[in-house]
């Protein structure tokens, strides 16, 4: 067997393998920038905790507003902590015939404005993935006001900031 050809097939082979791992770290990396793009699940947020806050104020298809001035914050009166929710703006109004007769809310109302801007301006892409997450549901209930049940409308909005990245 012929000693120099070996030695000069392996340093070729050596050659080779260092150009496929180029090529593939290339490969990768630009498929990796290609198909990487920010996910905004904040709507997705907003909609599950309407379905939750939903719940905790609607029993039975009642909203019973005795129980819910005792309160000062929706969160509270649903058992969140105000520090696990400090992302979120939750807004509760119910209506009877028309008239708004109560509000209940908690979080950051200072999210409005922001949520104000991405709903009326056309805006720039660059910040769009920095838009709140936004939901507005609203239920027809029986209202149960000072022992008096009245047929009503309960609206409930969550508003859900974005997060520090």
């Amino acid at each position: 067997m012929n000693k120099k050809a070996q030695l000069g097939s392996s340093v070729i082979t050596m050659y080779r393998v260092l150009v496929i791992i180029i090529i593939s770290v290339v490969i990768l990396g630009i498929s990796s920038l290609v198909y990487s793009h920010h996910i905004n699940v904040r709507d997705s947020e907003a909609m599950i905790l309407v379905r939750e806050i939903s719940g905790c104020v609607i029993s039975g298809g009642v909203v019973d507003l005795d129980k819910l001035k005792l309160e000062d914050s929706i969160f509270e009166y649903c058992g969140y902590d105000e520090e696990e929710m400090e992302n979120f703006y939750i807004s509760v109004k119910v209506e009877v015939e028309g008239d708004e007769i109560f509000e209940i809310e908690g979080g950051d109302s200072g999210s409005l404005w922001v949520r104000d801007i991405f709903k009326n301006e056309k805006s720039v892409e660059s910040i769009k993935r920095y838009e709140p997450g936004n939901f507005v549901k609203w239920y027809s209930v029986s209202v149960l006001d000072g022992g008096v049940a009245n047929d009503g409308i309960i609206f409930v909005e969550v508003v859900a900031n974005a997060d520090e990245d």
